[in-house]
């Protein structure tokens, strides 16, 4: 439980999902797909950042 607040954990055990799914992506050649994956691990990762510390980080 003590993980699901974790923010280095939280946001690591995200990379890895993103990372996963952009690599398949790349290997299909759909690089806006990629795009569109990096983009949505950076917003999901500042929500993460204003959920658990309370403050914007940029």
């Amino acid at each position: 439980m003590r993980g699901l607040y974790d923010l280095k954990s939280r946001t690591r055990k995200e990379l890895r999902a993103y990372l996963a799914e952009i690599r398949e992506a790349e290997k299909l050649g759909y690089k806006d797909v990629v795009d569109q994956l990096w983009n949505n691990y950076r917003e999901e990762r500042q929500q993460l950042i204003d959920l658990l510390l309370g403050s914007k980080i940029e």
